[in-house]
């Protein structure tokens, strides 16, 4: 153990700071018992000094000058004994292990942590750790170098897991399925923008690992694993006099509060005020008590005070849902409740910072009630209606709000709430049929959690290639002055290019194409992060090679039903800047206008310094199609045939396969001097990425998550 001998030792509350000061001592222990040698302890240390563990709230802080001998004083009472340990403290024969600073009453914290400061400036010889959550010693000087406690990663959460499994006598087959279940939750805390991820940090992991160990599985939807989660973390530190049941109902009065408040931030005094009065402890000390119990809430000092938080905003969300059915109780009351305007603010229904708390609701409601769910998510539907009675974008702007709430409700409940509803064959349609009508005026979160729900109910947009060849555009053989683009970073010089009849695919593929590849398909050819993009079936397939493409293009030629008789392959480099260009006169598809941000913008791209974190469900950004196609800019840099010789600085376009063949025939070399062409910019890109004219190259085996294709079938000469 390589720690400092004095330390202040900084982390939220359940990242292991107790845990951190237990270890230090045991190990301590172990090695004066002589039970442990120092090296298999990793202590550094000569001569080890005793371990002396305790709270910060015990100690007793005097205004004596003699520092050193008030305290030997103090913790000979707190030991029981009448030795005198001014001398020891003096000379270093004991290491201090003080646990928790921020649980000390504000009005004594900082005379606790002065007289600390000047202890340890008169016992220069005495060793000390400290531990307290971030913000507590509000920016007082103290002597203490600060460690901050590292946030779990994936190998840090897989060795916790590991060493849980042995605790719990698991084999390994089991200790590796119990990992794999716990990665799995990543999914429901990517966004990085409402929090850390609970499992970053190993009070909240183990929480979901005490879910795991009650059933020897996770929950399959949101609600349910958040009620079993907060319900296992909320009964393990019960104390006496407590319960939890106590601590779960102040926890959702907070959440509520902070809900309404409009934030994930909330002054102590105001948090206070959402819970009981008449709870004996004191509001703010109850406040406390739920933090360090639970951790499913956090302090933070701020210049304006301290304000209580939720480790991350999905905890809240869940638990402002479980306070409307405590509050509301039937789903009209609720209804009603969530469409009152506000002085200040849209109304509950419309408001974006209360979408994920209205997802969350349809588990809530659902919950051992089917119907209610059902209940709710009809509801939502018939707002929908009578927004669509209003013909403005701000109507159909609110309309797809709620066509999402709904679609995404059904996706995520559906065997649990919606198994034997009619919603399920009747939601997708007129899902599909709004959007279409009015789609662009929508907010685009919204249109893209509404087209992952169609993705997973089944997407009435995209027809199964398998079966018909709806989704491809017919371009007609022609010139085009392609090139020459002064704006773009890379560009062809001014040429005119003529290419014969194509039919272009009106997408690019997309997961759930790919897929059907891979039943056939050589493991190889697996894409990276598989089982992430699986879950969503009508993004982009992203991480395939320029190889991965075309080995799809020679699986497609036979298993496809095409449009036409022809080769189907990539686009070479120059095909795909003349479809592109199209007579719409560029530099960007859809012509001259720029890509526009937010829900304005005409493509999946990165505005503002920041990306829309990954691919999009195809066709989400409407107002950026062009010519019949979707998504030509933006979204998935597209695989060309073509290569690139970067000794000779040539381009050639790598001959394409005949259809009457097994294989590709392919002259690309695999050398790292040959590369192949991408264009059309993708999801992390800015607006000059998205130009027709620009491109970028890459080898043919590399893959990235920025990285798919579009195929298309070029008619033969006639």
């Amino acid at each position: 153990m390589c720690i400092r001998d004095r330390a202040l030792v900084e982390g939220e509350a359940g990242s292991g700071k107790t845990v951190l000061l237990q270890h230090l001592g045991l190990s301590l222990a172990r090695v004066l018992l002589r039970k442990a040698p120092p090296a298999e302890s990793r202590l550094t240390l000569e001569e080890p000094p005793i371990p002396l563990a305790f709270e910060a709230a015990s100690l007793n802080p005097g205004g004596s000058a003699d520092v050193v001998r008030c305290f030997a004083d103090h913790l000979a009472r707190l030991l029981g004994t009448r030795e005198d340990l001014c001398k020891d403290l003096l000379q270093g024969r004991y290491w201090l292990l003080i646990d928790a600073l921020d649980e000390v009453p504000g009005a004594r914290r900082g005379a606790v942590l002065s007289t600390l400061s000047a202890l340890a400036d008169q016992a220069k010889k005495l060793r000390l750790v400290l531990t307290c959550r971030p913000g507590t010693t509000d920016g007082r000087r103290q002597p203490f170098p600060t460690v901050q406690v590292a946030p779990l990663d994936a190998d840090r959460r897989a060795a916790l897991v590991t060493r849980w499994a042995r605790g719990r006598k698991l084999d390994e087959a089991q200790s590796n399925e119990a990992l794999g279940r716990i990665n799995s939750l990543e999914e429901c805390f990517s966004d990085d923008v409402h929090g850390s991820s609970p499992l970053t940090n190993p009070l909240l992991c183990t929480g979901a690992l005490l879910v795991y160990w009650q059933e020897w599985q996770l929950p399959n939807n949101l609600a349910d694993l958040y009620q079993r989660l907060i319900a296992a973390l909320c009964r393990c530190r019960v104390g006496a006099g407590e319960s939890a049941e106590s601590f779960q109902r102040g926890l959702v009065r907070i959440a509520r509060a902070l809900q309404e408040s409009g934030g994930t931030r909330l002054g102590l005094r105001k948090a206070a005020a959402a819970l009981d009065p008449a709870d004996p402890l004191g509001a703010e000390e109850r406040i406390h008590r739920l933090v360090n119990a639970t951790g499913v809430l956090r302090t933070e000092s701020t210049d304006r005070g301290v304000v209580v938080r939720p480790w991350h905003r999905s905890f809240q969300e869940y638990l402002a849902a479980a306070s409307l059915l405590d509050t509301a109780g039937s789903v009209d009351a609720t209804v009603d409740f969530l469409r009152q305007p506000r002085e200040k603010s849209p109304s509950r229904l419309h408001d974006p910072f209360w979408t994920g708390t209205l997802r969350m609701a349809v588990g809530v409601f659902g919950a051992g009630a089917p119907t209610r769910a059902q209940a709710l998510v009809d509801a939502w539907l018939r707002e929908a209606e009578r927004e669509d009675k209003e013909p403005s974008p701000e109507a159909r702007r609110r309309e797809g709000h709620l066509l999402a709430l709904a679609a995404s409700g059904v996706r995520e409940y559906r065997d649990e709430s919606f198994e034997d509803s009619e919603l399920l064959e009747t939601l997708p349609t007129r899902v599909a049929k709004r959007y279409e009508a009015g789609g662009v005026d929508w907010a685009w979160r919204d249109r893209v959690e509404a087209l992952d729900s169609l993705g997973a109910l089944g997407d009435p947009r995209l027809a199964d290639p398998r079966e018909s060849a709806e989704d491809w555009v017919f371009v007609e053989a022609g010139e085009v002055e392609i090139g020459g683009d002064k704006d773009a970073y890379r560009s062809l010089p001014r040429q005119t290019f003529r290419h014969g009849a194509l039919w272009v695919r009106r997408h690019p593929v997309t997961v759930v194409e790919y897929a059907g590849f891979l039943k056939t398909a050589d493991s190889r050819h697996i894409p990276d992060e598989w089982g992430h993009q699986s879950l969503h079936a009508t993004r982009p397939v992203v991480n395939v090679s320029w190889k991965d493409a075309r080995a799809f293009c020679a699986w497609a030629q036979r298993a496809w039903k095409l449009p036409g008789v022809g080769v189907l392959d990539l686009p070479a480099s120059r095909e795909w800047e003349a479809v592109a260009l199209g007579d719409r006169g560029g530099p960007y598809p859809w012509g001259d206008k720029e890509p526009g941000a937010g829900d304005q913008s005409r493509a999946a791209h990165s505005w503002g310094g920041r990306s829309l974190g990954s691919a999009v469900p195809v066709g989400a950004f409407p107002a950026g199609h062009a010519g019949g196609l979707w998504d030509l800019a933006g979204n998935a840099w597209e695989w060309c045939a073509s290569v690139y010789d970067m000794w000779a600085w040539a381009e050639s376009d790598c001959p394409h396969f005949s259809a009457d063949e097994e294989t590709i025939v392919s002259t690309a070399p695999d050398n790292f001097r040959t590369v192949a062409i991408l264009r059309g910019g993708s999801w992390v890109d800015a607006n000059n990425d998205l130009r027709c004219a620009h491109w970028i190259s890459s080898i043919l085996l590399h893959r990235s998550a920025l990285f798919g294709f579009r195929v298309v079938v070029r008619v033969p000469p006639a």
